[in-house]
Order: C-alpha cells, then sequence, then structure tokens
C-alpha cells in the first residue's frame, strides 16, 4: 500500500508539473513569439540564463538543507516566489516578461531539487524505484488537469486571444499554489535531532561541503559518469520540452486549440512511462531502465526529423507527431522515474540534498547549451538541423551511461 505521506509528496510533482507543461512549454514561448516580438533565441537564453543561476546556487542550497535538517521552508519559499513570478509576466512587456520568467524557472528548480532530496524519507517501507515513478506519474496526470482548465478557459474567453493567453499565466500561479499546499501540510516534516546551527553558519558550511561534493565526484568515476549521462540527456529533453509547440507550429501548422489533444497524449505517454515502468526500476535496476529510455529518445528524435524533412501527406506527419510526442513522453517520465533512484544508489548517507543540488548543477548546465543552441539553429538556420543536434547529446549520454554500475557499494 502506498503511504499517505508519499501521495502528498507525489502532489508537488502534479504541481509543479503543471507550471512546465502551461508556462514553459506552451504558453510563454507562444506568447513571447506572437505578441512580444521575441524570437526562440531569447526564449532558449531566458531559460538557459535561469539555469545557469540554478546550477551556480542550488549545490550549496542542497547542501544547507542537510545541515539543518530542514526541505518544506525552502520548497515553501521558493513556490511562491515562483507563483508570484509568473503571475507578474502578462502585465510585463518583454523585457519585464524574460526577466519575470527567468525568476520563476529559477525558483521553480530551487524548490524541485530539495523537494527531490525528501524522496526516502517518504517511502516507509516501499521502494523508491516504485515511489519516485508515481511520484512522475502523478505528475502527468497535473499536465491532463492543466490542459482541461486551460481548454476551458480558452473556450471561454477566446481561443489564442491576448486576453485568453495572458488569463492562462494567472490560472497556471493558482493551479500551482494551491496543489501545492497539499505537500506542504500532508508532508508533515520530523525535525531531526541535530546540535543548533544558524542559518548564517549552515550557508558557509554548505558552500564548503558543496565544494568537497565537487571534489568527491571527480575522483569517483561511477558517479562522474551518472552526472555526464544526465548532462547529455537534459541537454536534449529542455530543448523539446522548451520547443515542442513552437516545433509543431513551424513544422505541422498546428494552433493553440489543435495542440490541445495532441498534448493530452504526450501527457498520457508520460505518465504511462513513469508509473508502468516504475515496478521495472525496483527490479531490473534503475540504470537499465534509463539505458532503455535513452534508446527510445533516439527513435523519437528520427521521427521528428522525419516530419520535418520527408514530405508526408499532413495526416500521416500528423499521426506520426502523436506517436514520437507519445513515446517521448513515456521517455521522459522514465528518464525523471529512473535518475532519482540511481542518484540515491551512488550518493553518501546523510548528502542527499547536496547531491541532489549536484544534479541540479548538472541538468542546469546542460539546459544552458541545449535550449540555447536549439533556439539558435532553429532561429537562424532551420529546425531540421536543430533537431540533429539532439542526436549527439543522447548518444553521448549513452555512451557516458555505460561506465555507472547497476548496482554499487558507493552509498556509505
Amino acid at each position: 500500500m502506498i503511504p499517505k505521506k508519499a501521495i502528498a509528496w507525489g502532489m508537488y510533482d502534479l504541481a509543479n508539473t503543471i507550471y512546465s507543461a502551461l508556462f514553459v512549454t506552451f504558453f510563454f514561448p507562444f506568447y513571447v513569439k506572437n505578441y512580444l516580438g521575441g524570437t526562440e533565441f531569447m526564449v532558449g537564453l531566458v531559460f538557459s540564463s535561469s539555469m545557469l543561476l540554478v546550477g551556480l546556487f542550488v549545490p550549496a542550497l542542497g547542501a544547507v538543507s542537510d545541515i539543518v535538517r530542514r526541505r518544506m521552508p525552502f520548497i515553501v519559499m521558493f513556490t511562491v516566489v515562483n507563483c508570484a513570478a509568473v503571475a507578474l509576466v502578462p502585465s510585463s512587456g518583454l523585457a519585464g516578461a524574460l526577466i519575470f520568467a527567468l525568476i520563476a524557472n529559477f525558483a521553480y528548480h530551487a524548490a524541485l531539487n530539495v523537494y527531490n532530496a525528501m524522496l526516502p524519507d517518504v517511502c516507509e517501507g516501499e521502494g523508491i524505484g516504485r515511489i519516485s515513478g508515481i511520484g512522475v506519474g502523478m505528475g502527468y496526470m497535473g499536465t491532463f488537469i492543466s490542459l482541461g482548465v486551460a481548454y476551458a478557459v480558452m473556450a471561454w474567453i477566446g481561443w489564442g486571444t491576448a486576453q485568453s493567453i495572458k488569463a492562462m499565466f494567472y490560472v497556471t500561479s493558482t493551479l500551482f499554489f494551491g496543489i501545492s499546499l497539499i505537500t506542504f501540510f500532508g508532508v508533515p516534516e520530523t525535525v531531526k535531532p541535530r546540535n543548533q546551527v544558524e542559518y548564517g553558519n549552515a550557508i558557509r558550511q554548505g558552500i564548503a561541503n558543496a565544494m568537497q561534493g565537487l571534489h568527491d565526484i571527480r575522483m569517483r568515476k561511477p558517479l562522474r559518469s551518472f552526472f555526464a549521462t544526465i548532462f547529455w540527456f537534459t541537454n536534449a529533453m529542455n530543448a523539446v520540452i522548451i520547443f515542442l509547440f513552437l516545433f509543431s507550429q513551424e513544422t505541422l501548422g498546428l494552433t493553440v486549440r489543435s495542440f490541445f489533444p495532441a498534448y493530452a497524449f504526450f501527457a498520457f505517454g508520460a505518465a504511462a512511462g513513469a508509473i508502468v515502468m516504475s515496478k521495472r526500476i525496483d527490479s531490473r535496476g534503475p540504470r537499465s531502465m534509463l539505458n532503455i529510455a535513452g534508446w527510445i529518445w533516439i527513435a523519437v528524435i528520427a521521427v521528428l526529423l522525419a516530419i520535418n524533412l520527408v514530405p508526408f501527406d499532413n495526416h500521416i506527419r500528423y499521426q506520426l507527431f502523436l506517436l514520437a510526442g507519445t513515446f517521448g513522453g513515456a521517455a521522459l517520465g522514465l528518464v525523471w522515474a529512473s535518475w532519482r533512484p540511481l542518484l540515491i544508489e551512488l550518493a553518501p548517507k546523510g548528502r542527499l540534498g547536496e547531491y541532489f543540488g549536484f544534479m541540479e548543477l548538472t541538468s542546469k548546465f546542460s539546459g544552458v547549451i541545449g535550449p540555447a543552441l536549439f533556439g539558435f539553429l532553429a532561429t537562424y538556420f532551420q529546425y531540421s538541423l536543430a533537431i540533429s543536434s539532439l542526436f549527439l547529446f543522447f548518444l553521448a549520454g549513452l555512451w557516458t551511461l555505460r561506465s555507472v554500475p547497476e548496482k554499487t557499494a558507493q552509498r556509505h
């Protein structure tokens, strides 16, 4: 039986996926390009910059949460910052919208890092892989909720109008914060005995621990290879998440309304990939499942490239787009469900917050390169070249994954 605490914990996955779906993938890129006069490169650059800042500061933040043995205050604080920034986007011009998006994305990933480190505390005897997969699966159920609400709002105000697009920023902020309250109040945090540590001292100690952690990673090949794999995978996945709608708009001519059912297919695939395959994570091991996800992504990118280059009938192209998106969603869910248990296997005991911070450092530095490169190639060259660049990232990730053992005695 799944612990109630784990369900309440997973509700934050549901809540923050609403932000990822509605803000990152859908309405912010659309709003910037179609109503504020921005470009794909601007969108890629603002998300890349926010991820760079997260990469610089979050490892120390994770170490601080380890030292003070508290997670929830950090999650609450950064969630509030995110929701406030999202709500300010529609009342701003281009420059202001880009700045608020940077703040919102920074806060989203800062909260997510500390949230991930809570995973071992909510399992209560259940397999970590299973609970991780359930959390990711619940996250993609949040996509269905967000699409349903968005559909109702757009149908009421008007499909693709400036008023309806602006309203969606307020809807995103409200849904994210409102559902997060279930986690805030449903996961009682046990304050473990510790020596009294002031936050100022904890920050200094956290920075020192983070620097030592970087040295430890360099000295341990399994950890080094794991972070390299996540670096390469996340480069490509961030680009797909951010530019999926703009790709469908430019390549298939999809409107806001016609993209909705396609995105629902993708969300279903991601939820299925996380929930159905989560039991296999515990039985086969997270490394094996991460490898499977990488090869699924290779096939998905090949299909997207074919859609862009081969003169198929429009109906066939749309069907291929649905197929690619559904399997891509499954692979995305499987990656996110697998890497948390794998890192827990590899990380030293008692330093999970710190090492989840290094996970953020890795993925956010990759987020600097992937979206910016994709946006640059799509803006100044063509989408086929941008899509082709994704092959290199996934192949590199599969290569470095070869050096990560399935089971390890690193945890100590």
